[in-house]
């Protein structure tokens, strides 16, 4: 039978290992978390820029095939901005700068 040693060291281990387990399960949710949180953000500065591109738009400031250009949605693998958002009037502010 195993001494009374070797059982507390068992059950020491057998703890740690529950505990490391629990910390991982952790860690991944918080980073699934802010993932999502991050990709919504992104999806919230796309649309809170189509929008201002139609109601300019709709104000006439610029012209309607520059809209319809504009408010494709960018590939999630690359985020580049078209040349129509590039030459419009409409100033497009990221959201992360109107906090600071």
């Amino acid at each position: 039978m195993l001494d009374s040693g070797t059982m507390i060291i068992l059950i020491t281990v057998i703890a740690a290992a529950i505990c490391m387990l629990s910390l991982y399960s952790v860690y991944g949710n918080v980073i699934r978390h802010e993932t999502t949180l991050h990709d919504l953000r992104n999806r919230v500065e796309i649309l809170q820029n189509q929008q201002t591109l139609h109601l300019a738009e709709l104000k006439g400031e610029i012209a309607p095939e520059t809209v319809l250009e504009a408010t494709e949605l960018p590939a999630e693998s690359e985020e580049t901005p078209t040349e129509a958002e590039d030459q419009s009037d409409v100033e497009l502010v990221s959201s992360s700068t109107k906090a600071a």
